[in-house]
């Protein structure tokens, strides 16, 4: 691990020493000795105008880590982390701080990392009293673990650094549109357990900013450009080389408000939108331009409308932008030569009595797909009902009906029902929601979906001091005309605690059609399924659960142990992978006086089948102590 001292051992078992290595051991020691005895300073000036306090955690102790993805070591090592911060002459004109964090993991520290991780966040303010702000930040890390994730459940366990650095500047002069600039840039690295592959992105974003009023009219503007390269190595693709693309975006949007009698409010907006990339030797490019305009009134405290107008240029360049959203690289979608679409729509709500109101709603739409021209007119309505029972709780309830025509006919109606629940009892409380969706229409006027989601909670006092915990949420969702298109998630969770101790257990389910992004596998947005480069679309299915228990016997000690078990299988195209990931943790802490006695312990285990590579193993151990000082 990096900035630490080591014995190692050789392969006939002779532990291989220096008197180098004995003296950088005693300097650590005697530096540690020194910190034990010194006590801490009030904020000290440097020279007439500058004003810096430093203060922190620092740690010694033995560490012990091995494995197959890494040669065996033990030996001693320093850790820990500081804040330093400060400003210059007066807070207001310039203010600065520095975090840095030294081999910090799971097993020294209780940190997020299970691998020795350094890093440092820094940034400075300049001129915050004063109409033209700045401000400059830098973060770097070092060897820190993340998670490639599979939808809503865990993946594969990743090591890699990451930097980035962000400057910005205001313009705040009164009278005058204010303007804000920020530009920012970051780069990470990392590799997944167990494989030899490496995932990389780096991305570079401007983004401008300004609103304004004037005359009773609120207006804002914003510019935002975007360059992203991303490498998603062949172990994730299923193809025989990595997946490597550079993706463009620029977004350019203005928008207005203005009150309107009758308590109402007018609202028009235009976007425009551009973007072009490059992936493995093909190139792909695409633009829309989109214009709305809603008005809204309140005549009454019972009666509500709204009405609104929209215009899309391109209904292919609007699906290409969210899936660049998401990490999508260089998607394309084809929906013919042009797919320019333009809708109108009203909304209507009634208060029919203090607990039961009613909406309504009816709107057109107008498509050019594929080269033909399509139409459909939407109905739809939907009563909502609240009522207060001391039996009951609060329950809210709706059910409503929608229906679409086109013209070649009617298309079939669907429904629209939900409920939610609040109840309090003396020893318990329950919460719950639940929503149904059918054929509702989508990006393309043609097109369905239909969707459900639920969620529950519970929490019961059992006796003095005691409590159970329980909570459940899912979702599915999916194209009922498009076979492939669904997913679907579930998660359960609960955790039982009595006094100072908390045993708890989760597990969580994903399946259906995921994207493959250098963030993890995410569930597309928009409806329609697009041609993307190599095996960015594929069929996933996975599962975690995970227990854990923490505990605060006495005072100053605690415990906390966690095991995370997670299988993931998906299919693409070109290759079918399965994968395993085992976690377990053990970390423990005693406190007397400024001193903080630490040891954990860090087990991995990790097999993808995609990379032809044996399960991986990677175990840490560490033992030592820790201690707060404010040096000034």
């Amino acid at each position: 691990m990096a900035g630490s001292w080591r014995t190692k051992s050789s392969n006939n078992g002779i532990a291989v020493s220096s008197r180098k290595y004995n003296a950088r051991v005693f300097a650590l020691l005697l530096a540690f000795g020194v910190m034990l005895a010194a006590r801490g300073w009030a904020q000290i000036e440097i020279g007439d105008k500058t004003n810096v306090s430093l203060s922190g955690d620092l740690g010694f102790g033995y560490n012990a880590d091995y494995g197959n993805v890494q040669s065996s070591d033990h030996g001693t090592a320093l850790n820990g982390d500081a804040v330093a911060q400060g400003y210059y002459f007066n807070p207001k004109f310039l203010n600065f701080f520095v975090d840095p964090i030294y081999n910090r993991s799971q097993a020294n520290s209780g940190q997020g990392s299970i691998t020795d991780a350094s890093s440092v966040n820094a940034g400075v303010n300049l001129f915050s009293g004063s109409h033209f702000p700045g401000s400059i930040s830098f973060s770097q890390a070092f060897n820190s673990s993340g998670n490639y994730g599979f939808g809503t459940t865990p993946g594969f366990t990743t090591t890699g650094n990451s930097r980035g650095f962000g400057i910005g500047w205001a313009e705040l002069i009164p009278g005058v549109p204010p303007l804000s600039v920020q530009y920012s840039q970051s780069a990470s690295a990392s590799s997944i357990f167990g494989t030899s592959q490496e995932d990389q992105v780096s991305t570079k974003n401007l983004n401008m900013f300004s609103n304004y009023k004037l005359d009773g009219w609120y207006m804002g503007a914003r510019f935002n450009d975007t360059r992203t390269h991303t490498d998603l190595p062949a172990v994730l693709t299923g193809d025989d080389e990595s997946s490597i693309g550079d993706t463009s975006s620029k977004s350019l949007n203005f928008n207005a408000n203005h009150k309107l009698p009758l308590r109402g409010s007018f609202g028009a907006s235009y976007a425009w939108s551009d973007f072009g990339g490059e992936n493995n030797g093909s190139t792909v490019s695409g633009s829309n331009q989109m214009i709305s305009a809603n008005a809204a009134f309140a005549p009454s405290s019972r009666f509500t409308t709204s009405f609104q107008l929209n215009y899309n240029s391109s209904l292919a360049g609007e699906v290409e932008q969210q899936l660049i959203g998401v990490g999508a690289v260089n998607p394309q979608v084809n929906l013919g030569q042009s797919s320019y679409s333009i809708s109108m729509s009203n909304f209507d709500n009634v208060a029919l009595t203090k607990s039961l109101s009613a909406g309504f709603s009816v709107g057109h739409i107008q498509q050019e797909v594929y080269g033909e021209s399509v139409g459909a007119t939407q109905l739809s309505a939907i009563l909502n009902y609240r009522f207060m029972k001391p039996l009951w709780g609060t329950v809210v309830v709706y059910a409503g009906m929608n229906d679409q025509a086109t013209e070649a006919g009617n298309q079939g109606a669907g429904l629209v029902a939900g409920a939610n629940f609040s109840k309090q009892w003396s020893n318990l409380q329950l919460t719950g929601s639940f929503g149904y969706s059918q054929d509702t229409q989508t990006v393309l006027a043609t097109q369905f979906t239909s969707n459900y989601s639920y969620m529950a909670n519970a929490q019961r006092i059992l006796g003095r001091r005691v409590r159970w915990l329980a909570t459940f949420n899912g979702f599915h969702t999916g194209l009922g005309e498009l076979a492939g298109s669904s997913a679907h998630s579930e998660s359960y969770g609960t955790n039982l605690v009595y006094k100072m101790y908390n045993v708890g257990a989760t597990y969580s389910h994903t399946s259906g059609t995921a994207l493959l992004t250098a963030n993890g596998l995410v569930a597309p947005p928009g409806t329609i399924l697009p041609i993307l480069p190599g095996n960015q679309f594929l069929l996933d299915t996975g599962s975690s659960y995970s227990v854990s228990f923490t505990a605060n016997p006495v005072r100053r000690l605690s415990f906390s142990t966690s095991y995370t078990r997670t299988t993931n299988d998906n299919l693409t195209a070109a290759l079918t992978s399965n994968s395993a990931s085992k976690v377990f943790l053990v970390f423990t802490t005693y406190q007397f006086r400024k001193m903080v006695f630490t040891a954990g312990y860090t087990n991995l285990n990790q097999f993808v089948s995609a990379s032809g590579l044996p399960q991986a193993n990677y175990s840490n151990f560490y033992v030592g102590l820790q201690r707060w000082f404010k040096a000034f």
